[in-house]
C-alpha cells in the first residue's frame, strides 16, 4: 500500500532484475537487502514504513522493464494503462497517507485499517484534556508535585504539544528512546513524586511501584475512532514505593 497496489508489478520487476540481471550485478545487494529486511520486519512485527526506503530503488530498477513494455505494439493502449495506474495511485496514496479525510469521518472509512498511523494523532487535544482534568481534580499541594507518565512516545507528544495551554507539566515515558530523557523530578537519589498521573501503562506495573492506584478518567477522542488511546484508563498513583532512579528501569520498554 505504501507504493500503491497498482504499481506492485513495477517494483516486483525491479526486485527480479536486481536479483537476476547480469547488467545489475553491482547492485544485487539491494535486492537481497529488501528480501532480508521484509522477512525480518514481518517476523519481528515491524511497521510497514520501515521498508519505505527500499521502494525507490526497486521502482528505479523496474522502470526500464516498463519503458520497454511501452515501446512495443499497441503503445497508445499501454500508455493509457500506465498513466491510469499512476493517476489512480496518486489518488489512493493521497487518501491513505495525507490528512484529507476529516477526523470526524475517519472511523467510517477503511483508511485506519490500512494505514494504522493515520488515526494515531486523532484526539490528541481531548487526550491532553482528560489528563488535565485528572490533574486539576487533585489538591493544589499534591498537584504541584505530580508528574505525568505515558505508555508511549505518541502519548507523551500529545501532552507536550497540547498540555502547556492546560497547565500540564512535561510528560515522561519509558517507551523507546524517550526513556533516555531520564526519570521525573531530575533523578536525584531520593526523588519521589507526590502523585503520578499515568496513562497507557498497565495497572500491575503501576501497583508494583505505588502503594495506591485508582482509575481517575477514561480517554475518549470524541469521534468514535478506535485508535491506540481510545478507551484507555487514566490512573492516579500515590505513595511511590521507591525513588525514581530505582524504579525508572522497570518502565522501559521497546516496540
Amino acid at each position: 500500500m505504501l507504493v500503491s497496489p497498482l504499481l506492485v508489478p513495477v517494483w516486483l520487476c525491479g526486485l527480479v532484475r536486481l536479483l537476476r540481471s547480469s547488467s545489475l550485478v553491482r547492485f544485487r545487494s539491494f535486492g537481497w537487502a529488501y528480501v532480508v529486511l521484509a522477512v525480518t520486519f514481518l517476523v519481528a512485527g515491524g511497521k510497514p514504513y520501515y521498508l519505505a526506503g527500499m521502494f525507490p530503488v526497486l521502482l528505479a530498477a523496474g522502470a526500464p522493464t516498463v519503458v520497454g513494455w511501452l515501446r512495443r505494439r499497441g503503445r497508445t493502449t499501454r500508455r493509457v494503462v500506465v498513466t491510469a495506474a499512476l493517476g489512480l495511485s496518486l489518488v489512493i496514496n493521497c487518501l491513505l497517507m495525507l490528512p484529507l479525510v476529516p477526523a470526524d469521518d475517519l472511523a467510517d472509512t477503511p483508511i485506519v485499517d490500512i494505514n494504522y498511523d493515520a488515526g494515531e494523532t486523532v484526539g490528541w487535544p481531548e487526550f491532553a484534556g482528560v489528563v488535565a482534568g485528572v490533574l486539576n481534580s487533585m489538591p493544589a499541594t499534591e498537584r504541584a508535585g505530580a508528574v505525568v507518565l505515558t505508555g508511549n512516545y505518541g502519548e507523551a507528544g500529545a501532552i507536550d504539544r497540547y498540555g502547556p495551554a492546560l497547565g500540564l507539566p512535561a510528560a515522561y515515558s519509558g517507551h523507546n528512546a524517550f526513556w533516555e530523557w531520564g526519570p521525573p523530578v531530575g533523578g536525584r537519589p531520593d526523588d519521589r513524586s507526590e502523585a503520578v498521573v499515568a496513562v497507557g501503562i498497565s495497572r500491575d506495573l503501576l501497583a508494583g511501584n505505588c502503594g495506591s492506584v485508582e482509575a481517575a478518567g477514561t480517554i475518549d477522542n470524541g469521534v468514535g475512532l478506535d485508535n491506540e488511546e481510545q478507551g484507555r484508563t487514566v490512573w492516579l498513583c500515590r505513595d511511590q514505593s521507591a525513588p525514581w532512579p530505582q524504579i525508572w528501569p522497570s518502565f522501559r520498554h521497546l516496540g
